[in-house]
């Protein structure tokens, strides 16, 4: 029997003294599928800035440039959480390290969520506001 294979035949793991990689499945492969989603419904905001763009073109530039300011924060939004991913699971692969300490977009995610988040409910707020003194 020839040294180069184990006792059920298969030839040794050439892998099996390097160090083993955290499991990402559960952390970062939650964020990376939360990413992919979140670009689909960005995709469909930009759709949907664009079409408001062009059936209400009488609208007041008030109204146009906090349509404009909010895409740009979400914008920015996305580009956070892209680069996080880039950061966490190209850039740094297989350095169980770099996991330990929060790279600056995934410091700015809250902030820039919490802008969208107040922007949108000023928003909605508004609307009511002003159904109830059309009322």
């Amino acid at each position: 029997m020839s040294s180069s294979t184990n006792s059920t035949g298969a030839p040794p793991d050439p892998f099996v003294f390097l160090p083993q990689a955290p499991a990402l499945d559960n952390t970062y492969g939650a964020g990376l599928i939360g990413t992919a989603l979140a670009l689909m419904l960005f995709g469909l905001t930009v759709h949907q800035v664009y079409r408001y763009f062009r059936l209400y073109p009488t609208d007041s530039v008030y109204m146009k440039t906090y349509v404009v300011v909010l895409l740009l924060v979400e914008t920015f939004h996305i580009i956070l959480s892209l680069h996080s991913c880039y950061f966490y699971l190209i850039t740094n692969y297989l350095q169980p390290g770099a996991f330990l300490v929060p790279v600056w977009s995934v410091n700015t995610v809250p902030l820039a969520t919490g802008v969208v988040a107040v922007l949108s409910q000023c928003f909605f707020a508004h609307r009511v506001w002003m159904s109830l003194l059309s009322e």
